[in-house]
């Protein structure tokens, strides 16, 4: 099973890079024409252009030449500026992974609080404001949200891009409805359960059943829901950054992707895809730690 799902990982590697190169490749104009205006190329100056960054090779030598950098460890060059894309990519990390984690951290909170109430709460007013809110981070898209609490908030706070508690409650109000609204699926499954009926039988405290026969057995079918929340996260703060005005690799990202520049985009989309497997696969084990049935069939 280990080496099944290690090479499953290293499949959905191959199959997101080979993607983005190829899309890059197949949209209207290159990474010249996107320049050649600005700089003023006549069409034999283009020509050359693209002769020396080896754009006029066929797509497979291309694609070929691609992996055998991958393979070396080098992830290439940008088109703009110069920089190797890994030096790129480590001046933009810490502000993203700053953004990502904290949103990570209000998202699971969230989840947990909004699915948890949408079912537990006391007043049937928190059921409604739960569900209502969890409803609304699915639906409202997050560039909305961002530009109305940039529009709200700039009356009361100077300098938005140097607040990450802004963005991070932005991005993990979205990135929550996932994972509460499979909070509350399963917390309404499990109250129908026979072992809830048999522990109220017993006299058990309903937080003792909430705690023991309800929350605990559930725990291993929300962990890889929050791995695929993260994965959501990740395209999410392109959106961020940019609506806060944030430097990060969604920025660049972003910027990359308007200007074609090839190296940088499937460098992003590479490292993005690496993040995502290693956590699956982390989820993967926690899953199995957790749930006692899945180790043993995984023995």
């Amino acid at each position: 099973m280990l080496v099944a799902r290690i090479l499953s990982a290293i499949a959905t590697i191959w199959l997101a890079t080979t993607l983005a190169f190829v899309a890059l490749r197949i949209l209207p104009g290159d990474p010249v024409s996107a320049q050649a205006g600005e700089a003023g190329l006549s069409s034999s100056q283009a020509e050359y252009q693209r002769e020396l960054l080896g754009l006029d090779q066929p797509l497979a030598t291309q694609y070929i030449t691609y992996w055998r950098g991958i393979s070396a460890g080098d992830w290439g060059t940008s088109l703009y500026t110069g920089l190797p894309v890994t030096i790129m990519i480590a001046q933009q990390a810490l502000p993203t992974f700053q953004l990502a984690v904290s949103s990570m951290l209000v998202a699971t909170l969230l989840g947990f609080l909004l699915g948890y109430l949408a079912v537990f709460g006391q007043l049937n007013l928190i059921r409604h404001v739960s569900a209502l809110l969890i409803d609304l981070s699915l639906a409202v898209p997050i560039y909305w949200t961002g530009t109305l609490v940039v529009f709200v908030v700039a009356f009361w706070v100077d300098d938005l891009r140097n607040q990450l508690w802004i963005p991070a409650t932005v991005l993990g109000f979205h990135v929550s409805s996932g994972l509460a609204r499979m909070v509350r699926t399963q917390l309404h499954d499990a109250l129908k359960q026979p072992y809830v009926t048999v522990a109220r039988s017993q006299g058990l405290l309903p937080r003792t059943i909430r705690q023991k026969h309800i929350l605990q057995p559930i725990l291993a079918t929300l962990l890889p829901v929050i791995v695929l929340q993260f994965g959501y996260l990740l395209s999410g703060t392109v959106i961020t950054e940019s609506i806060f005005q944030r430097t990060g690799i969604g920025s660049v990202l972003l910027r990359a992707t308007l200007l074609q520049d090839y190296p940088v985009v499937q460098g992003i989309v590479l490292l993005m895809a690496i993040i995502y497997t290693v956590l699956t696969l982390i989820s993967d084990f926690g899953v199995a730690l957790l749930d006692p049935r899945i180790r043993q069939g995984s023995s």
